[in-house]
């Protein structure tokens, strides 16, 4: 495995080694167009476009709406391919996705948390063309972590990985990174971005263990997500996201 590129890690982004970890994958799937959701500052952005096949299409999505971060995200993106979408990625995923009917897709889901997130990944799985999913953020002791490892049958975090190298990798960048150690808000001993790769296992597999706990979801179940996407209702989802951020809102100590 080549040495990796230098990554100005910031707490609660991605790990080193789980960039590399997800670079490999695309690589090794020949992947051909990448999906971001979330893109805060841009940094992992860059790191896709510098790090990754040139041939290899990005779009990054992201609501765009803290003028601060924005700016942050201008300047780090500035003179790379990466397509920078400002929208809801509940219109803008399936959106892209239709319109590449012909490439290999990976789908990396870092905005929105929990059964929302998941549930856009597993709509998104619905496409053939999709590829790999992958999650950020699942931590140890989450609902949603232990969900993403019981509809897989493979390894889908670097940890469990039959790559020794990889692990290897997460060690010396992580475990031995002495500023990653102080400042991270989650055990550096496991990562949280989970992995499914459809080149290594059967789609309808994942698809029917998604739908058996169907009810964990709610309202975003991949099942009724995918009939709106069908429909071409993107605005539902879209309108829903923001209802439910607005309550989430509201709930909170003043």
């Amino acid at each position: 495995m080549s040495s990796p590129k230098e990554y100005e890690w910031l707490p609660g982004a991605m790990y080193p080694s789980e960039l590399e970890w997800l670079k490999l994958n695309i690589v090794n799937s020949k992947i051909d167009l990448l999906i971001e959701c979330g893109r805060q500052d841009g940094a992992s952005s860059r790191w896709f476009h510098e790090n990754l096949p040139e041939h290899l299409e990005i779009f990054s999505i992201d609501l765009d709406d803290r003028p601060g971060i924005l700016e942050n995200s201008i300047r780090n993106l500035k003179d790379t391919r990466v397509q920078a979408v400002t929208g809801n990625i509940f219109e803008e995923v399936p959106r892209i996705i239709a319109e590449n009917p012909s490439k290999r897709i990976c789908v990396v889901e870092d905005a929105v948390k929990g059964w929302a997130g998941l549930g856009l990944l597993l709509a998104a799985a619905n496409f053939e063309n999709v590829i790999i999913i992958a999650e950020h953020n699942l931590h140890t002791g989450h609902r949603s972590r232990g969900f993403f490892q019981r509809i897989s049958q493979k390894n889908i975090f670097l940890e469990f990985s039959d790559n020794a190298d990889i692990r290897e990798l997460h060690k010396r960048l992580v475990l031995e990174n002495p500023a990653i150690a102080k400042n991270s808000n989650r055990d550096i001993e496991e990562s949280s971005l989970g992995l499914i790769n459809f080149d290594c296992e059967p789609r309808a597999s994942v698809l029917k263990q998604a739908r058996a706990q169907g009810k964990k979801f709610g309202l975003w179940a991949p099942q009724k997500i995918g009939r709106h996407w069908d429909a071409k209702n993107y605005q539902f989802y879209k309108k829903i996201f923001i209802l439910e951020k607005y309550l989430r809102f509201l709930k909170k100590a003043r």
